[in-house]
């Protein structure tokens, strides 16, 4: 029996049948709109199609089985259409689905072909509600995954602070380097005096940790972060702090690795994609005088 309320429900023969012998209802049932139909009618069949495939399945039949139906109906749709093309949409014998495809090139598997391929515990193909519980997928490991598996983010608007940034980094595949160019001895100690200078508007020289070498983990994926679809931001400020308190960062951009010296710290050249603007080549050079 039908509860009372409201519906946007598709009336088949039962649910017409249904509606017909209830008296004493207040019922509003609206022709379809044209331009929603293919996507009612559709969401419809699909509803209908996955309880006739459940039906087979609980009935002792395989997955060939179903794949068998399912083309028939493509086989049916095509020849009532006329549409012969529909035909190719059959689904494969194999009965297979497409989980993952990436090129050899640009990435982990230029270098390891047999790595693993990251993706989201949850469906890609539906919704997920992230409850917190404890034995459920979270969303800051979901979102990891997500970023791992995608080739785009066009946005991310929940960690607006660098505190929840800094999480995702290792995943948004970014190095990102805050550079302090005159640093002073009260506020930084031997080890982090790093020489840090631009060589012209192009180049950066720029001088790691010291506990950073070039065979190091860390040190590999500065100098193969190209293979690995990493990408090197600068940002660079002349002091740490000015009149005003902590001193801005000014971002000279995206930065590819040309060459390294030294280990412990490493001494490494970065290319700028874009010119360091006049106005700050002079902040940024320490090698000019006067």
């Amino acid at each position: 029996m039908l509860k009372s309320g409201l519906y946007e429900q598709l009336i088949n023969k039962l649910l017409r049948q249904e509606l017909s012998a209830s008296i004493g209802k207040v019922i509003q049932a609206l022709p379809i709109d044209p331009e929603e139909a293919p996507r009612i009618i559709s969401k419809y069949l699909a509803e209908v199609l996955e309880t006739v495939l459940s039906n087979v399945k609980d009935n002792g039949g395989s997955i060939q089985d179903q794949v068998v139906l399912a083309n028939h109906i493509v086989a049916l749709v095509s020849d009532q259409t006329a549409q012969e093309s529909l035909s190719a949409l059959s689904v494969d014998e194999k009965a297979e689905q497409l989980f993952a495809l990436f090129d050899k090139e640009n990435n982990i598997f230029a270098l390891n072909d047999k790595a693993e391929i990251v993706r989201p515990v949850t469906s890609l193909a539906a919704s997920s509600l992230f409850t917190g519980a404890v034995h459920e997928p979270s969303m800051f490991a979901e979102l990891k995954r997500e970023i791992l598996s995608c080739d785009r983010i066009d946005m991310l608007v929940s960690f607006i602070k660098w505190s929840g940034l800094r999480l995702l980094i290792e995943e948004l595949k970014m190095y990102i380097f805050f550079i302090t160019l005159n640093k002073s001895d009260k506020d930084y100690s031997p080890t982090t005096l790093y020489h840090d200078y631009s060589i012209n508007d192009r180049l950066f020289h720029w001088q790691s940790q010291s506990t950073t070498s070039a065979d190091s983990p860390t040190g590999q994926r500065y100098i193969h972060h190209q293979e690995f679809g990493s990408k090197v931001l600068l940002f660079v400020r002349e002091y740490k702090s000015d009149a005003t308190g902590a001193a801005p960062y000014t971002f000279l951009g995206l930065a590819d690795y040309v060459k390294h010296e030294g280990s412990r710290p490493m001494n490494i050249i970065w290319r700028l994609h874009e010119p360091i603007p006049a106005k700050f080549i002079k902040k940024t050079n320490k090698l000019i005088v006067g």
